[in-house]
């Protein structure tokens, strides 16, 4: 299996960012719930016989609907994990990317980066091969430079001490 067809091993790899997401699914998910379940009680109440009292019309809601709220309920953990899961697309190559730059600052050697074919951002990967191979090809142009220019250097200070000096005239 290539690399770029690998599932990764973590799904939760930026708990900060997956974390938030994770956190406003489920708000938006109780903000939900609550909607549909004073809806379904304010309807069961103006719509039914009005004699009867509150409580019963809101016993007969929660019987017929129970099998709803059961349903919803249950889905409150698919779409959080459909969610990391998701934001794993995006958090494992921004991941990867901050572990890359941090490696080659702390003096480690550059490796190309490559993302996985269903990663978003796969261009982000292929703009920062292509500006560490500029970097480093102007380092060496620069290292290049340096080094000409140091050995220009050497050879004027090398036939300066070895040139003959003039005699001066004595009286």
């Amino acid at each position: 299996m290539s690399s770029s067809h690998q599932k990764r091993q973590l799904n939760f790899v930026d708990r900060s960012v997956q974390g938030a997401l994770a956190r406003r699914v489920f708000f938006h998910w109780s903000m939900f719930m609550g909607t549909c379940v004073v809806s379904v009680s304010l309807m069961q109440v103006l719509l039914g016989d009005p004699n009867q009292p509150i409580a019963s019309h809101l016993q007969t809601a929660g019987s017929r609907y129970l099998l709803f709220l059961i349903v919803f309920v249950s889905l409150l953990p698919a779409f959080v994990l459909d969610t990391i899961r998701l934001s794993n697309r995006f958090a494992g190559p921004v991941s990867r990317l901050r572990n890359a730059m941090r490696k080659v600052a702390d003096g480690g050697s550059y490796e190309p980066l490559k993302f996985r074919g269903n990663d978003f951002w796969t261009e982000l990967a292929d703009d920062y091969n292509r500006f560490m191979v500029e970097t480093e090809r102007r380092i060496a142009a620069a290292e290049g430079r340096a080094v000409e220019a140091g050995s220009a250097e050497a050879t004027t200070r090398l036939s300066e001490t070895s040139a003959p000096q003039p005699v001066s005239a004595r009286s």
